[in-house]
């Protein structure tokens, strides 16, 4: 069985604002905001997790089931510096946006794959939240 290849930074990131148009919203404002800089990966998946939380009520339960296939796969394809931008950025916003309130995690943990919800149980064990929905299953 041929092996999976991993998933570098800018497939990652194509592969997530091209899942929907507040992705590529906030990512063409990230963009500009750092010009003529490249935004650093871990600001574009932060960006994109806050991005996900305020338009995550507003989308289909589709479209939430692929954005979170997505997350999931990069996740478990990624490469390290993919991995570790989605956990520390992406997935590290929305647990704190759901930690202060402003978003209900619990609506999107039935769509999370087994290596996003790892890591999120993992962040809640070293912060000490408890995050509702995580741990349901």
């Amino acid at each position: 069985m041929p092996e999976r290849s991993t998933i570098g930074v800018e497939a990652a990131v194509d592969a997530l604002v091209t899942t929907a148009d507040f992705f590529r919203a906030a990512y063409k404002q990230l963009v500009e905001e750092w010009s003529p800089d490249a935004p650093p990966v871990t600001i574009i998946f932060s960006s994109l997790g806050r991005s996900f939380c305020s338009h995550s009520s507003m989308s289909s339960k589709l479209a939430l089931m692929n954005i979170c296939a997505v997350i999931e796969e990069l996740m478990s394809r990624g490469d390290d510096a993919v991995q570790d931008a989605v956990a520390t950025g992406m997935l590290e916003a929305m647990l704190a946006e759901s930690s202060a309130g402003r978003f209900d995690m619990s609506t999107l943990t039935p769509f999370l794959g087994t290596h996003t919800k790892a890591y999120c149980r993992a962040w809640d064990e070293f912060t000490g939240i408890h995050t509702p929905g995580l741990y349901d299953d």
